[in-house]
């Protein structure tokens, strides 16, 4: 699996350098205005650069700004109030079952998490299953302890990985392979989790959720320049090619 993990990353890789990728979102918000962030549908031509729905529910609030932290070209800030959610959704075209995904995003927290439900994290992979209820494929959360805790199929559920400063943002690379049910993160370009994903590994819509909604205090949240690239199953197969026969010609040497 770490093989095979790997050979995506460089693949994606490779998808950044190729502008006929085929990616689904590039969403940088550098041509937005600053305020509440604006909402486009997901049956444009591709890429999408902005998301297909966003919540502010009562007085909480999803804004281009003009920096936060360490972001400085217009990310965007999720800041909610006790007991409200502030989200923002980027809808794929049409949920995939199949195939192998790049999903890369810089986010930041302006202040020290506050303690809530393990399972409310700040990124979200999400399914929908044949009934229309959605469930999270994946999750990474800003644990009270300064480390990300990432949410998967393994036996508890939960790992904690990594950490992170306030103020300060990471680079997040997720490599997804729905076929395997796998998936592989990298964190500021160094692989950080290989693990399975939850459920049957469908991918519907990457979701970024505000902090502590339900204390009275919250960390705002900022994230910026999200990519989803489809990675071509041809050139899967050919990096493949290429790594069994390099294996083989070491062997022979």
């Amino acid at each position: 699996m770490r093989r095979l993990l790997t050979l995506c990353a460089i693949i994606g890789m490779l998808a950044v350098l190729n502008p006929a990728s085929g990616a689904i979102y590039e969403a940088d918000f550098n041509a937005q205005p600053l305020g509440l962030l604006s909402e486009q549908p997901n049956t444009d031509p591709l890429p999408l650069y902005l998301p297909t729905s966003v919540y502010t529910f009562g007085i909480s609030t999803v804004d281009v700004v003009a920096s936060a932290g360490d972001l400085l070209n217009k990310p965007v800030l999720l800041d909610s109030v006790p007991g409200y959610l502030a989200s923002a959704a980027f809808y794929n075209p049409s949920q995939y079952s199949s195939g192998a995904f790049r999903i890369s995003w810089d986010s930041l927290v302006l202040s020290t998490p506050v303690d809530s439900r393990q399972e409310q994290g700040s990124v979200a992979i999400v399914q929908e299953d044949e009934g229309g209820s959605s469930s999270t494929t994946w999750g990474l959360k800003y644990n009270t302890d300064g480390k990300f805790l990432i949410r998967d199929a393994t036996g508890t559920g939960y790992h904690s990985v990594g950490s992170f400063s306030v103020a300060i943002s990471d680079h997040f690379d997720l490599y997804l392979d729905l076929d395997s049910s796998a998936y592989e993160l990298y964190i500021n370009s160094d692989s950080a989790l290989i693990g399975s994903l939850i459920g049957p590994g469908k991918f519907l819509c990457t979701v970024f959720h505000s902090n502590g909604r339900w204390n009275d205090e919250r960390a705002p949240f900022a994230f910026d320049n999200l990519e989803v690239v489809p990675i071509p199953g041809a050139v899967l197969l050919g990096m493949l090619g290429l790594s069994v026969a390099g294996i083989k010609l070491r062997k022979s040497a």
